[in-house]
């Protein structure tokens, strides 16, 4: 199998070669008053060598012909350089020239990410080593919480399309001063594709196939048109596939064969937005379905969720911008059913959250920002099951939060100070204070941040329906990054971390199987980051190397026993590279890997019992080719290997009772990956 993938591949690359001559904008012809009159979109819109070319005929870095601009980690517009977080910015045509068929394929190659199983077929996130599915990691979608409100997790394999983003801004550390809620450990920020990319229809489809059959199916269909003071986008996605092709056995000596059986991932996205002018609305519909193997029946999972936004960004004067939003989310997780076919279920509750905010930027000079705010939301919460009932003897319950932000950007010759902070009084828990500092500074080629900040989380609905008397976690963050530009094609950055979190909100399975959760004293990593990323215009490759140790981790169901350095699931050392080389004007080929050192896992021991486990590292390593204008013009075809070696890595569940726990679940293994997209103009 391993060699017939090699000789396709070569043969793929060969036939590409010889047909690869198709002729496209050439951006070397453009003046410089031509470039320096490109907008934003417009330079995000061209292909990153071409930005280069472009660069080099100014005679600056990309970086500062990009001067992408970021919100994710203050709600104002600055350069990554600037900005007061530690951020990443994975643009599209990084995802797209890396094959990746979903996030977990994307957040792999940034610093500090890694991913476990939960329970029930779900996948979740952990950050610099802590797990953070459980409300420590927010999630947004064009500025839409994607977080469930139950349990405040997130669910994660082919459920957002790869071909419909713009960009996605990463905090690797904590957002809650601006966020509040889940922007406790890191921030997610989704950008899709709007009318001035889109310009017309945009179809993709893409498959993967495994040995024992196809893996996954994904069909995703974008539109969008600019009329003067009018634009509209609407895309939507419909995707299927399986966890993995692998045999999998729990710890009640259940065996399954995976591959076109139990582990069905299915998906369907809507989103959809208008805009006239400053007001906007969206619109987004997001299901999703997982499979769980753990039970005889293998019962489906189901996440579904609608939500709403109407904004307007009401210009007072050229320093003063108000922008008042309403938001609805409504959202019905985890319904369990042992029928795909058959309304009837085992959990079934619907939560509305409500929320109004209206946030004022306000910049009285070129060295003053200031953003401030107000927001109030609601959380209405009700059992669906007949005879079920909350905590409170009722099939109802309501929480309510009361929030004030606001942060300061003072620009002084000696550093810029970042001075922020969020108050929050949430109906059951009182008030509770998130206070943020930060100094950054750019001299020429060097830069440095030193940041400071502290989160607070109120418990979810079931959380405080689970325990009543549970309490908020609170999380103190440190970090500091320096970076230097070697020249206008070269880049290295390196930070460190420290993380606390005190009363953390544990989940775990009793003995008897029922849910629990429950404060412990307290947890938290140490560690640090470092990326290297050089660009030019034939090729770009950017490797990163992130590193972490537990700390005061008082967290029994987290602890590995034999080395209290570590956290149950999670690897210590990560190495991750991301390139691409120019074979010709259309034709790219994209090796990358990851490397993820020893995790520690509870597996069968040879007694057939749960026993602490070594596992040893994993190398996922693949290959991708990427043809612009393929045949035709406007059809653009990816095809390649996911892990070449066959390394078949396996997500582990990072807590762990004696009793009531799953091993580790199988995941993607080799892939023969295939993506065509085509571009229709609309007159």
């Amino acid at each position: 199998m391993q060699r017939f993938l090699f000789s396709l591949l070569i043969i793929l690359i060969s036939c590409l070669v010889t047909i690869s001559q198709e002729k496209k904008k050439d951006y070397s012809q453009l003046t410089r008053e031509e470039i320096i009159n490109l907008s934003y979109d417009e330079l995000l819109a061209i292909p990153l060598e071409d930005l280069v070319k472009l660069a080099d005929k100014l005679g600056v870095s990309v970086d500062d012909l990009l001067n992408m601009k970021i919100t994710v980690s203050s709600k104002t517009a600055l350069t990554p350089r600037e900005s007061p977080g530690i951020v990443s910015v994975v643009t599209a045509d990084e995802i797209k020239n890396s094959g990746s068929r979903d996030l977990i394929d994307v957040l792999n190659m940034v610093p500090g990410f890694h991913f476990g199983y939960d329970i029930d077929g779900v996948i979740g996130i952990a950050s610099r080593g802590n797990w953070g599915h459980e409300g420590k990691i927010l999630i947004l979608l064009d500025g839409q919480e994607m977080n469930e409100n139950f349990y405040s997790t997130y669910q994660f394999g082919n459920r957002i399309p790869m071909s419909q983003i713009k960009r996605i801004e990463i905090i690797r550390g904590p957002g809650s001063a601006i966020y509040g809620g889940y922007a406790e450990l890191s921030v997610i920020n989704i950008i899709t594709k709007d009318a001035s990319d889109l310009k017309g229809v945009n179809v993709d489809y893409s498959a993967g196939l495994m040995q024992g059959g196809v893996l996954r199916n994904d069909l995703d269909i974008a539109a969008g048109q600019k009329f003067k003071d009018l634009e509209y986008t609407i895309s939507g996605y419909a995707s299927e596939g399986h966890r993995s092709n692998k045999t999998y056995e729990n710890f009640a000596g259940y065996t399954y064969n995976m591959a076109g059986n139990a582990g069905i991932i299915a998906g369907q996205n809507i989103n959809s937005s208008l805009k006239y002018k400053a007001l906007s609305f969206r619109f987004i519909y997001d299901n999703y379905k997982t499979q769980e193997f753990d039970y005889i029946g293998f019962p489906f999972n189901y996440f579904r969720s609608y939500l709403g936004e109407i904004k307007y960004d009401w210009k007072l004067s050229d320093k003063l911008t108000l922008t008042p939003k309403l938001n609805i989310k409504e959202q019905e997780p985890w319904k369990m059913s042992y029928s795909d076919t058959i309304d009837e279920y085992y959990y079934h509750k619907k939560n509305i959250r409500t929320s109004v905010n209206i946030t004022a930027q306000y910049q009285p000079t070129d060295k003053i920002i200031g953003t401030f705010g107000l927001e109030v939301l609601s959380d209405n919460a009700k059992d669906l099951l007949p005879d079920s009932t909350f905590y409170n003897g009722k099939n109802t319950i309501s929480f309510y939060n009361q929030a004030a932000f606001a942060q300061f950007i003072f620009k002084t010759k000696i550093a810029n100070i970042d001075i922020g902070g969020r108050v929050d009084k949430h109906s059951e828990f009182g008030t509770n204070f998130s206070p943020r500092l930060g100094l950054t500074k750019v001299i020429d080629k060097f830069h440095f941040k030193i940041l400071y900040s502290k989160a607070f989380r109120a418990p979810a609905i079931e959380n405080i329906n689970i325990n009543d008397g549970i309490k908020p976690e609170h999380t103190t963050v440190s970090e500091i990054e320096t970076g230097y530009q070697f020249n206008k094609s070269m880049f290295l950055t390196a930070n460190v971390f420290d993380i606390s979190i005190k009363d953390p909100i544990i989940y775990y399975l009793k003995p008897n199987g029922d849910d629990m959760y429950s404060n412990y004293n307290s947890t938290g990593t140490r560690g640090f980051e470092v990326e290297y990323r050089l660009v030019k215009q034939k090729y770009y490759f950017t490797v990163n190397y992130s590193f972490y140790y537990a700390v005061n981790n008082k967290v029994p169901v987290y602890e590995v026993s034999s080395d209290k350095s570590y956290l149950l699931g999670f690897p210590k050392h990560k190495v991750t590279l991301n390139s691409m080389f120019k074979i010709s004007n259309n034709l790219n080929i994209n090796p990358s890997l990851i490397y993820s050192g020893t995790r520690y896992a509870y597996v069968l021991n040879q007694n057939k019992l749960p026993g602490l486990n070594v596992k040893s590292p994993d190398l996922i390593v693949n290959l991708i080719l990427n043809y612009q204008n393929f045949l035709i013009e406007k059809l653009d075809l990816s095809f390649g290997i996911h892990d070449i070696f066959n390394t078949g890595y396996e997500f582990i569940e990072p807590y762990y009772v004696e009793g009531n726990t799953y091993p580790p679940l199988p995941g993607y293994s080799r892939e023969l990956f295939f993506r065509l997209g085509y571009r229709f103009d609309l007159r």
